[in-house]
């Protein structure tokens, strides 16, 4: 068991991030919205977390994945307001514009080498990590499914105008669920 567990480690690995990353684009689809900027999310977490533990390599991981978590959730704010205005197909064009930018700028940003990428990274990431961050998000969604902010998504989802109507705070749900789901996205990009 400990051979087969060793010849397809980095593939449970992998398995286990893209589940997150599959958690955080739900977080966006549970109030009826299809962001698809969670691959730029994913991106900011991965480099946070890389640039932290090559610059100051003293810093707990814990730290660096808590930093890589918050980067993409600040930037998921100013990023929201104006987009989830947009519905359907234009809200999917506006988010994968989103995504290729900040492709762009991690590409041209000589402080990340560029094109070439951060070389060397020390692996500070197991199993465990992988799995312990998969089942809290699993909780958090779960448990917020079931809550009365979880039934205000449904509504949302169904029909926002009549969930407006009855007094639902529409565009602070969807930007908290935006938010939510970068965080998440940011996550999986650090581990």
């Amino acid at each position: 068991m400990g051979d087969l567990l060793l010849a397809y480690q980095s593939l449970i690995a992998f398995v286990g991030i893209n589940g997150l990353l599959a958690l955080s684009v739900y977080a966006t689809l549970c109030c009826g919205q299809l962001s698809l900027a969670n691959a730029g999310f994913m991106a900011i977490g991965a480099y946070t977390g890389a640039l932290i533990t090559l610059k100051a390599p003293g810093v707990p991981f814990i730290a660096v994945l808590a930093a890589s978590t918050l980067a993409p959730a600040i930037v998921a704010v100013p990023l929201g307001l104006p987009v989830l205005r947009l519905r359907g197909v234009f809200l999917a064009i506006a988010t994968v514009g989103f995504g290729e930018v900040v492709r762009l700028f991690f590409v041209n940003w000589d402080y990340t080498n560029g094109a070439l990428g951060l070389v060397a990274i020390p692996q500070r990431t197991h199993l465990w990590s992988i799995a312990l961050a998969l089942a809290l998000a699993l909780y958090l969604l779960g448990r917020l499914r079931g809550s009365r902010t979880g039934t205000a998504l449904e509504a949302i989802r169904e029909d926002e105008t009549a969930a407006r109507t009855m007094g639902i705070y529409t565009t602070g749900h969807k930007l908290a669920m935006l938010v939510l789901g970068a965080g998440l996205a940011g996550l999986a990009g650090a581990l």
